[in-house]
């Protein structure tokens, strides 16, 4: 079972924010040159989804950035962006959170709260290693598909039966990104109501190759980009 602090549903103020309205009226782009998040618009309707961790029973939680509030285990309405390089006209951007292990551990269960907005259906989650404080070589790569669109609290889970080795003391990273096939996705990473309250670590690659600009989120073109932030996103290293 999940071990996280249970927090009042709370979210930090985007003060320095600019937030831009998308064509299609259910999003909004905020541009606060820290990353890339949207954030769902007051017009948006989506049904819920109860979350479900009744197998999660067991497993030792690694790391874990949901809250134990069965309500709400994590902020659904603004979201790290994961967008594909077409997706209408923006930079291209993927979405990174470390983790670092206090004992070695075979991890057999990740668990990430990835809500869909539109474009094809899908994501690339994977499990990377640490390369000079950015996610590096890919350990194990698992495709997501058919990603809700509810606003709370469905989250998406791959497993690895044989568990995956994590060594004491070595920073790892969850990454969400896209590939050919999510060319024109455009899909979030939800946000940690535990990050909101001690901030995080987050990574973010950028291209811009195709549209839109990095910089205006505060990253570089082509290149992975680690920052503290204000706003964690919500996931879950689980296994023995």
């Amino acid at each position: 079972m999940r071990k996280g602090r249970t927090l009042a549903l709370t979210l930090v103020a985007l003060t320095t924010a600019t937030a831009v309205a998308l064509a299609a009226g259910d999003v909004q782009r905020i541009t606060n040159h820290q990353g890339a998040f949207t954030t769902a618009a007051s017009g948006r309707h989506a049904a819920t989804t109860p979350l479900n961790d009744s197998q999660d029973a067991g497993l030792v939680a690694i790391s874990d950035s949901f809250s134990k509030y069965s309500k709400s285990p994590y902020w659904a309405w603004t979201e790290a962006n994961v967008n594909g390089p077409s997706y209408s006209g923006y930079a291209e951007v993927w979405t990174a959170a470390p983790f670092t292990p206090l004992a070695d551990h075979a991890a057999t269960k990740l668990e990430v709260a990835a809500i869909w907005s539109s474009g094809p259906n899908g994501l690339v989650l994977s499990l990377d290693k640490d390369a000079g404080g950015v996610p590096g070589s890919v350990i194990k790569a698992w495709k997501l598909t058919n990603l809700p669109q509810s606003l709370c609290c469905s989250v998406e889970s791959v497993s690895d039966k044989g568990g995956l080795q994590l060594k004491a003391g070595t920073q790892y990273w969850v990454v969400l990104t896209t590939d050919a096939a999510e060319a024109g996705t455009s899909a979030g990473w939800a946000l940690s109501e535990l990050g909101q309250r001690r901030g995080a670590t987050l990574a973010q690659y950028c291209s811009d190759d195709r549209g839109g600009s990095c910089a205006s989120y505060g990253l570089q073109n082509d290149t992975w980009i680690a920052f503290h932030s204000l706003y964690g996103v919500a996931f879950a290293v689980l296994g023995k």
